[in-house]
């Protein structure tokens, strides 16, 4: 668990830096036996989705974590990037409100993420 954890606050800190809106990541590991962390963010437009979620491909990767699939692609308004323990959902603004996917996780604790140093994602 401490990698998945330590992966998990990276992206957090580094979604929060380059001013992803709402970062929330979500302990889901009572609540689902697909994943430990579900990472929400938000953008304000679809090429801002695509950039981040390419973004957080490459950090997973390069955390030596292992990407099992990702669904969607631009210019979807949601991408979901599925790595084992850790799934980030990178939406538009407009498309994590429709779903209303913070409500459906809010009675899981939140990890978090603030301390520690930030690694940047390529631009």
């Amino acid at each position: 668990m401490y990698q998945a954890l330590r992966v998990v606050k990276n992206i957090g800190r580094t979604l929060d830096f380059h001013k992803g809106n709402n970062v929330i990541v979500y302990d889901v590991s009572n609540k689902t036996p697909l994943a430990r962390f579900y990472i929400a963010v938000s953008c304000n437009s679809a090429s801002r989705v695509s950039a981040f979620a390419s973004s957080v491909e490459e950090m997973i990767e390069k955390s030596g974590a292992q990407i099992k699939r990702v669904e969607g692609r631009a210019p979807s308004p949601w991408i979901v990037i599925d790595a084992y323990d850790i799934v980030v959902h990178v939406f538009s603004n407009e498309e994590r409100e429709r779903i209303k996917f913070d409500d459906i996780y809010a009675s899981c604790p939140q990890v978090d993420y603030s301390s520690g140093k930030v690694l940047l994602m390529e631009k």
